[in-house]
């Protein structure tokens, strides 16, 4: 006999023969978790009064939409969540309830971050003691924030500036700066474009503390380097009330969002424990690698069903990059611009979008690949000049090439971008130059003043933009730190063995879903079984471990029960034996290594008339970009790609142009060299 009881204690009043279907899901292939086929509660008075008169209007309160209940039945137990969905004095009480995975989804659907940390404030005796805080964050570590510098339109959050008296580098605006914008001057007091970022472990730990739950050990808390990892900001003015307000670095989302960003990015789920009021990150590759942990067999009533599917599936990722371009350069580029998905033609003019690797990789097959700053980029020459056009990121969209209907996990957050600058005559970025681009920054506590239009400030809120997440791993050099996306240092040097990019051999693709591409690949098939389950297996069968059916191993994805009553159910199951003939994506490591060559083209040149070293062309030369030297050129040596140009030599010139000049020719041509 199944009861229900009210948080108060008490037991809700049930009609007779009254059945509660419950249908058990996998969060890894379902949007809900756990819950009931709604009934109706008898109105008695009672009811009425525990649920909180939900069919009468003439109180003053709101009626109780949600309420803690249990469901009770023999040895079956399960704390749940009540729904009040309607109420009539006559009919009665019509209610459904959510179960574990369910009670927690239900929890959180509606709630933002914002709501969490209004009240959560930080503090400090002065403005400049919070300068000192943010600074030290690079000093000491802080397992709530950390502190690096981003890159904005309008400039740098948490700049570095010259070695304090400690040997860590200061911050830039530690002391009162001016900007010039538009010919005008701006006065920036000590503390504008320095905020803290929160870390994503403590970001969890304070949703899950709000709902009444602690985080597990897992795989985020005690792996580098998820454990450091962030989530940007782009707030400017985040410190200047001597103060860190949360819902000023956090980002503007619900916290359903926030989840999301985990599920699509990791491939994990978030399981509660609602005894022990914990919550369990579990990663679905630790899922597939586990043995099952119950066989079925012996509950299945007759042969079970294979649905078979009318076309097996590959795995899309998509998210979206940062609306900001970063610019920089390569140490041999003499002009030339850097430009995000240049045309064909190398025009500046028109430039094409990619969204996806395999878009990118079909138009320019001979790009070469940044592991340092995540790059794709294609090199070519006008007249003298090198230039390098920015092509694509390894951030990009990832889906194999292959033609299968594809199974879209769209992660609801923004790309930083990695800006990279060459010292010169070197091969690799300085230290300072690895940095991420975020976009737009926004002032939250303050307006920033011209000094040509007035001295006065001003504590109003002026800036509406929306902080969409963003990711972002923290590496530490010796004496500051700075933040990355992918796996290398700006010296080249690998820091760990993850990137956050779906693309690539280090990349969330590779990492976390490769396992999960192969069963939608050759698996996943469905399997319909009637089940007689006992109470006991109700109670504790697992919505998302593997079980173990006729010698095979499946992965549950609905499981239908009614508590307190024997009956025989309805469950699906799908597959994880990879079935022939299997197809398995191309490895990131062999599609990545063709895009980076081991040799480059050197400009050398011949001047028809050795007397001037000064000259000017007849014509603007066109830009052309070559495929990088193969082997056999670099072997071989001499000369490609010769071409002549007409010129005008000169010794001085004017504003109007060379004078006395000489015509003659130019010839270029490119030499191959190795890395």
């Amino acid at each position: 006999m199944i009861r229900i009881v009210h948080k108060s204690g008490e037991a809700l009043d049930l009609a007779p023969g009254t059945q509660l279907e419950i249908e058990r899901t996998n969060p890894f292939f379902n949007e809900y978790g756990e819950q009931s086929l709604p009934i109706t509660l008898p109105p008695t008075e009672k009811n009425r009064k525990l649920l909180n008169h939900p069919d009468d209007l003439a109180g003053i309160s709101k009626p109780t939409q949600r309420t803690d209940v249990s469901i009770q039945a023999g040895v079956f137990f399960s704390s749940c969540r009540q729904a009040i969905l309607t109420g009539n004095r006559r009919e009665g009480i019509e209610t459904s309830f959510y179960l574990q995975t369910g009670a927690f989804y239900e929890k959180i659907q509606d709630v933002k971050l914002s709501t969490i940390f209004e009240n959560k404030v930080i503090s400090f005796t002065s403005v400049q003691a919070a300068i000192t805080f943010v600074r030290n964050l690079m000093v000491t570590r802080d397992d709530r924030f950390d502190c690096f510098p981003v890159i904005v339109d309008d400039g740098t959050l948490n700049a570095l500036g010259e070695n304090g008296t400690d040997g860590y580098r200061r911050l830039y605006n530690d002391e009162a700066r001016t900007k010039t914008i538009d010919d005008k001057t701006i006065s920036l007091d000590p503390g504008y474009y320095i905020t803290p970022f929160i870390r994503a472990n403590h970001l969890l730990e304070e949703i899950f503390a709000w709902f009444g739950y602690t985080m597990a050990d897992n795989f985020f808390t005690e792996t580098a380097p998820f454990k450091d990892m962030v989530f940007l900001n782009n707030t400017m003015d985040t410190i200047m009330k001597a103060e860190i307000r949360y819902s000023q670095i956090v980002p503007d989302c619900m916290v359903k969002t926030i989840l999301d960003v985990y599920r699509y990015l990791f491939n994990c789920e978030f399981i509660p424990d609602e005894i022990n009021r914990k919550i369990n990150i579990v990663l679905f590759n630790d899922i597939l690698n586990e043995s099952p942990e119950v066989d079925l067999t012996g509950s299945l009533i007759k042969e079970y069903t294979v649905e078979h599917p009318e076309t097996f599936r590959q795995l899309k990722l998509t998210a979206t990059l940062a609306d900001y371009n970063p610019t920089g350069s390569s140490s041999n580029t003499r002009s030339g611009n850097i430009i995000r998905n240049p045309s064909s033609s190398g025009s500046n003019e028109q430039e094409e979008t990619f969204q996806s690797l395999i878009d990118l990789l079909a138009k320019y097959p001979k790009a070469e690949y940044n592991p340092i700053n995540g790059q794709f980029t294609r090199s070519g020459f006008k007249g003298l000049d090198q230039v390098v056009q920015r092509v694509g990121y390894i951030t990009m969209d990832y889906m194999a090439e292959e033609e299968f209907e594809p199974e879209t996990k769209e992660v609801p957050i923004v790309w930083p971008l990695m800006s990279s600058t060459e010292t010169t005559g070197g091969n690799r970025p300085s230290a300072a130059s690895l940095t991420p681009v975020i976009g737009k920054s926004r002032a939250l506590n303050s307006i920033i003043v011209m000094d040509a239009d007035t001295d006065e400030d001003t504590d109003e809120s002026v800036d509406e933009e929306t902080l969409s997440p963003m990711l972002c791993f923290v590496g530490k050099a010796s004496n500051y730190h700075f933040g990355t996306i992918l796996n290398y240092s700006a010296e080249g040097s690998r820091l760990w063995n993850y990137t956050l990019s779906f693309n690539g051999p280090d990349g969330l693709f590779e990492t976390f879903w490769r396992k999960y591409d192969l069963l939608l690949r050759n698996s996943f098939m469905g399997i319909q079984a009637d089940l007689l389950l006992s109470e006991s297996q109700k109670a504790t069968l697992s919505g998302y471990r593997k079980i173990l059916l006729k010698g095979q191993q499946l992965l549950p994805d609905k499981i239908k029960y009614i508590p307190g009553e024997r009956s025989i159910m309805e469950a699906t199951f799908l597959t994880t034996k990879l079935y022939q003939p299997v197809s398995e994506a191309r490895s990131e490591a062999d599609r990545i290594a063709g895009y980076s060559s081991a040799y480059y083209w050197e400009v050398n040149y011949e001047r028809s008339n050795s007397n001037y070293t000064r000259y000017a062309f007849d014509e603007e030369p066109s830009t052309i970009f070559y495929d990088p030297p193969t082997a056999a050129q670099y072997l071989l040596g001499g000369k490609y790609h010769q071409r002549t140009y007409k010129v005008q030599f000169y010794t001085t010139s004017s504003s109007s142009g060379p004078r006395d000049p000489v015509p003659g020719t130019l010839t270029v041509w490119l030499e191959p060299r190795r890395k």
